[in-house]
């Protein structure tokens, strides 16, 4: 039996670390109802060196996870080539490599 008022619960998960939420939710099934909500963030960021694309792909298949999204952020890495001509001789070229950070955001921010 659950002693404790919902809204005291609720209070005490926002407060807690991801895996102490994941312990937490082993210890009834109202615990893990309540804690469900905190597991997932509603901002999603993708990073380039991270296999996000997956994990968002696995997130919006699962049957309780799948609204808990809100917004996401894109974040990507693009490398443009830049060819310039020397003015002496059209054989020579100079190859500047720029890397440019680009973000892209869906949803409410």
């Amino acid at each position: 039996m659950e002693v404790l008022p919902v809204e005291l619960r609720q209070t005490i998960l926002q407060i807690l670390d991801l895996d102490s939420l994941k312990s937490i939710r082993l210890a009834s099934k109202a615990w893990a109802f309540l804690a469900e909500e905190y597991l997932i963030s509603p901002s999603f960021t993708t990073l380039p060196h991270r296999d996000d694309m997956s994990r968002l792909l696995a997130i919006s298949q699962h049957p309780n996870f799948c609204f808990r999204i809100q917004n996401c952020k894109l974040t990507s890495v693009l490398t443009f080539l830049d060819v310039e001509r020397s003015s002496e001789s059209s054989q020579d070229a100079i190859i500047d490599f720029n890397i440019v950070a680009t973000e892209f955001f869906f949803g409410d921010s």
